[in-house]
């Protein structure tokens, strides 16, 4: 064995240049170690090949990842939309109510009151409904973000580094 850092590219059992990987083990090896009792029956391919398989499958992960933040970007929009369609719709809703007590006001005092509050409890509920909704569909975009940043930053990494576990990315 020799002693000292083990050069980038290289076996550290035999110092020999990693030309293959190891599809059963997930990591590089070199012709040595494909020779060895440890890797006899397991699927090699030339490294580079599986570096180009592993690459494109995580470009197909990123572009899946990016396709659900359109999704949900637009999810995102149309409940803003909505809310505001319906913020507007309570709005005209209380002013056809008071005008409608207004010419009964001495007859239905408690009638006006009663449909009043429970509007507002409407309202209230509605409201934590669509906060949560856009809190949840926040949460999904950051970690949409997060999940595309680790993926771009995995396939732009250098060869070894791409294939070091690559199937715990994806």
């Amino acid at each position: 064995r020799r002693q000292g850092p083990v050069p980038p590219g290289q076996c550290g059992r035999h110092w020999e240049a990693l030309r293959l990987f190891c599809e059963d083990d997930q990591r590089p090896v070199c012709l040595v170690c494909r020779e060895s009792q440890e890797h006899q029956g397991h699927t090699m391919a030339p490294i580079d090949e599986a570096s180009c398989s592993y690459r494109e499958k995580l470009l197909k992960a990123q572009s899946s990842l990016k396709d659900k933040m359109k999704k949900a970007l637009y999810f995102q929009d149309m409940e803003v939309k909505n809310a505001t369609a319906w913020k507007e719709e309570m709005k005209n809703q209380r002013v056809r109510l008071s005008a409608e007590f207004a010419k009964l006001r001495l007859f239905l005092e408690e009638e006006e009151q009663l449909f009043l509050q429970r509007l507002s409890e409407e309202e209230e509920e509605t409201k934590k409904k669509q906060n949560e909704n856009t809190l949840k569909l926040h949460q999904k975009i950051t970690s949409l973000k997060q999940l595309i940043l680790e993926v771009r930053e995995k396939s732009e990494s250098s060869t070894l580094e791409l294939l070091k576990n690559p199937k715990d990315l994806l």
